[in-house]
């Protein structure tokens, strides 16, 4: 009798040996599948600040409207590109205030212009090191998008600024590609201890749970005021109110975050499930409320600036803001319990 225990004990440990290596294994390809994910758009986000410092280049020398027109379309460009990377909100973008200094945002209103117009009185003498010793909140996106999208400036002031901001971009992108090709990409991919796998996992989806509370609160509720129903919003707390751009923003971000989750065409969240536990629902669950949200999204025809005092809009805005709450909530609640990760408390949290 106790030998068939021995055994059996033997036998039930060498079995689940075998479920925790495949375990492992499995959270190793989704790894690789996020890292390659971020490795291109790192890359993307570096060509699209390149881009812009050509745009505004040329507008510089033409001063043709045409010329602003093609330069505040590269700015969308680059702001797009940047709301694919920002979701991965840990690692290098959160490393020396990295984040902040290529978008700081949200601030109080009229603190970025203030300090940019400081900038503009001082145009000539303006230069990347001007740029790296000022504030954050002139050293990246919304500064350039008030100096291209608001235009009460003379361009000989406007240019010097908006190509020191631009070259500003593209040193600080430029950092990040490198890191995501270099070591924090062998940190987050070549770990072969379980406990190193599981670390990486973790930092991965709670920063896109706060990334995700960030898209509801900081660019939905708190802006429009959706939690009170006598409110029509704050115009200028709105995340790109200057180019109208806040919805598209929104919408790349639930973009970027479907193909972290689920890979696109590469492994992902359901090839996970299918992997450790066929008959889970987490993924299912997850993939419905994802294509929810986008399906809203999708509906919406207006700008999210023209929502300030249409109380139609605001309704289905207050649709979006629950959804995408009850995403974090299936985050939280299915997929964190799945893998034992603990949600972990940060600036979104407690209030």
């Amino acid at each position: 009798m106790r030998y068939l225990l021995l055994c059996w004990f033997v036998l039930a440990a060498s079995f689940s040996d075998i479920v925790n290596a495949r375990h492992d294994a499995e959270l190793v390809n989704w790894l690789n599948q996020v890292s390659a994910t971020a490795q291109q758009n790192h890359n993307r986000l570096l060509q699209e600040a390149k881009a812009l410092k050509s745009a505004v280049a040329s507008y510089c020398h033409s001063q043709q409207q045409d010329a602003l027109a093609a330069a505040q379309n590269q700015w969308r460009n680059l702001m797009q590109q940047w709301m694919q990377v920002v979701v991965l909100q840990f690692g290098p973008l959160m490393e020396e205030d990295r984040r902040l200094r290529i978008q700081a945002w949200p601030m109080r209103p009229g603190l970025m212009e203030k300090q940019v117009r400081r900038l503009l009185k001082h145009a000539d003498s303006v230069t990347l090191g001007t740029i790296k010793e000022a504030s954050v909140v002139v050293q990246g996106l919304p500064a350039l998008e008030y100096l291209l999208f608001e235009k009460s400036s003379p361009i000989s002031q406007v240019c010097p600024v908006t190509l020191a901001i631009a070259d500003h971009l593209i040193e600080q992108t430029g950092i990040l590609q490198k890191a995501w090709t270099g070591d924090f990409l062998a940190e987050f991919t070549e770990s072969a201890d379980p406990a190193g796998i599981e670390n990486n996992v973790d930092e991965f989806l709670n920063g896109l749970v706060t990334a995700l509370q960030q898209i509801s609160r900081r660019k939905l509720k708190d802006p429009l005021q959706l939690n009170l129903n006598n409110k029509e919003g704050k115009l200028k707390e709105l995340e790109s109110f200057y180019s109208r751009n806040s919805l598209t923003n929104i919408r790349s971000n639930v973009a970027a975050l479907d193909l972290y989750l689920n890979g696109g065409d590469g492994y992902g969240l359901d090839d996970y499930q299918q992997a450790v536990d066929p008959e889970g629902v987490t993924a299912h669950l997850i993939n419905d409320q994802l294509r929810e949200i986008q399906t809203s999204l999708n509906g919406f025809t207006q700008p999210l600036e023209s929502a300030i005092g249409n109380q139609k809009q605001r309704r289905e805005l207050r649709k979006l803001h629950q959804q995408l709450v009850e995403l974090q909530f299936q985050l939280e609640s299915q997929l964190f319990k799945q893998l034992g990760i603990t949600r972990d408390f940060n600036s979104e949290d407690g209030d």
